[in-house]
């Protein structure tokens, strides 16, 4: 369950989400994607902890974002192990 403070404000919602989204898909292009599009996940990264700080209150029940960040790339990770062709060069 993804919760944020409560206030009448709708972009304190909006910033929250965009960290989970933007942490996603900066995981996904790092380990699915080509070299060349390796910057552009960090840049997701990266904007996806800039959203974190601007809503102040992300918090990801019952794991922190970190934790989320650590299970997503594990799992990215595992699933391109899984189906990665290419075995010893």
């Amino acid at each position: 369950m993804f919760t944020t403070i409560a206030t009448p404000y709708f972009w304190r919602g909006i910033a929250a989400d965009l960290s989970v989204l933007a942490l996603t898909c900066g995981v996904v292009i790092l380990f699915m994607f080509p070299k060349t599009m390796k910057p552009t996940g960090f840049i997701l990264i990266a904007f996806g902890v800039i959203c974190v700080f601007y809503s102040s209150r992300a918090i990801l029940n019952p794991t922190s974002l970190w934790q989320f960040f650590l299970s997503i790339s594990s799992i990215v990770g595992g699933f391109k192990l899984l189906t990665d062709r290419q075995f010893g060069g």
